[in-house]
């Protein structure tokens, strides 16, 4: 699977973001946000295209129905943030803080995220597209009703996330703690796991390892 990632032309281009908050419904482009503080604003609707947020803090931001194109975020803060209902295509998350955020129902093209903490985020009935988790954590997340078909979720922490009614036809999960996973046998039906793994799930298939 190849993710494609942001198309960002001409960096030295972009606009040092200035402004004090946002607006609903607002589209912003070629912009840089570098510790820029945006919690707890509230804009639905909202649309960036090419931009990069830097050590930045998004906590408790309720952006429903945010559009995100060409995006990077390195080193973000967007815990218990309220982006449901969003659009992302081209989007890179780079040990950002997810903790606690709602992306449920969401649109996910091309999104990869590395090396993030998202404990207890959702994704519930998100639906995901060429897209990846690597080394993240991802202790008690939800993605119940997910399409995961073919999303790599390599060397992740799973324990006691949850799957339940899940498509994970395809989906890699090599690598990843899948103790106390939250599923069903049938929600596992054409995942891709290791040998070892199956000592961690062998009670949701209903077998006994030895």
């Amino acid at each position: 699977m190849k993710i494609t990632p942001p198309e960002l032309i001409d960096l030295e281009s972009f606009a040092s973001w200035t402004r004090d908050g946002v607006s609903a419904g607002q589209s912003y482009a070629k912009v840089l946000l570098h510790q820029t503080d945006l919690s707890a604003t509230k804009a639905p609707d909202l649309r960036f295209d090419e931009a990069v947020f830097a050590s930045s803090t998004l906590r408790q931001t309720v952006w429903q129905g945010l559009s995100l194109v060409d995006v990077r975020l390195k080193g973000c803060d967007l815990s218990n943030a309220d982006w449901r209902q969003a659009h992302f295509h081209r989007v890179e998350f780079d040990a950002c803080n997810l903790t606690g955020a709602n992306f449920s129902n969401a649109r996910m093209n091309h999104v990869r995220f590395e090396a993030c903490k998202v404990l207890l985020a959702s994704f519930a009935e998100t639906k995901f597209t060429a897209c990846s988790f690597r080394a993240c954590n991802l202790e008690q997340t939800d993605f119940t009703g997910a399409d995961l078909r073919n999303v790599a979720i390599e060397c992740c922490n799973l324990r006691q996330a949850r799957f339940f009614g899940a498509n994970l036809k395809g989906a890699d999960l090599r690598g990843s703690d899948l103790t106390q996973l939250g599923v069903t046998a049938h929600d596992l039906r054409g995942s891709i796991v290791e040998e070892r793994q199956l000592f961690q799930i062998a009670h949701v298939l209903g077998v006994v390892v030895k």
